[in-house]
């Protein structure tokens, strides 16, 4: 791969690179893409467009969850420039047992989850990172009950995430004076299950 073709070490795309190596399966959608390396959601798209000018990472669109990024054609002959930073692997969510959709498709729901099973914890450590709809959505109860931030909810399983983090944005756009002072962190906590941590938010997160 020629200079002009390289990614620079470190940038964000450089990074979801080496996150999709890892992972070469997974989907990422903006909200995804943010928590990984650390962004706000706005800034997703401008910061991968190089690593899709080149071939490393591919766009697909989901009715559900938006743009969606994926390993690209060239991504299997890729070598990272220099020690760039990855997001730490995470395995990709198991796929619905139903067949999948193509492209601009409409994943099968999942059915109602009892969160009553994954009750409301106290200092649980949050681990390092692995690498909207309006109105209320299905997940409103996973939140509601995190009213104040060091809790928790862990060992929920890894095949609702997308579906959360997707809610999460709706529930805190409706809460704004909530959103000014916490934030949802999603960790995935092993191959099957996830957690949720609500932590205050700091200034820079906050700018």
């Amino acid at each position: 791969m020629s200079d002009a073709n390289k990614l620079e070490p470190g940038s964000g795309a450089a990074r979801i690179a080496m996150h999709l190596q890892h992972n070469p399966n997974a989907t990422l959608d903006r909200h995804d893409v943010a928590l990984l390396i650390s962004v706000a959601i706005g800034a997703v798209d401008k910061l991968l467009d190089p690593g899709v000018a080149i071939g490393l990472l591919t766009i697909a669109n989901d009715t559900d969850r938006g743009r969606l990024w994926r390993a690209g054609p060239r991504l299997k002959f890729w070598t990272p420039a220099g020690d760039a930073p990855a997001p730490a692997p995470a395995p990709a969510s198991p796929a619905p047992a139903a067949k999948k959709t193509t492209r601009g498709g409409r994943q099968p729901r999942l059915p109602l989850l009892d969160i009553n099973a994954y009750p409301v914890q106290r200092d649980v450590p949050l681990p390092a990172p692995k690498i909207c709809r309006r109105g209320e959505t299905r997940y409103d109860a996973v939140f509601d009950a995190l009213t104040a931030n060091g809790m928790c909810r862990v060992g929920l399983p890894i095949a609702y995430r997308s579906s959360i983090n997707k809610a999460c944005q709706v529930y805190l756009k409706r809460r704004p004076d909530l959103a000014k002072v916490c934030v949802f962190w999603f960790r995935d906590l092993d191959n099957d299950t996830f957690g949720i941590w609500r932590q205050a938010r700091t200034t820079q997160q906050a700018a």
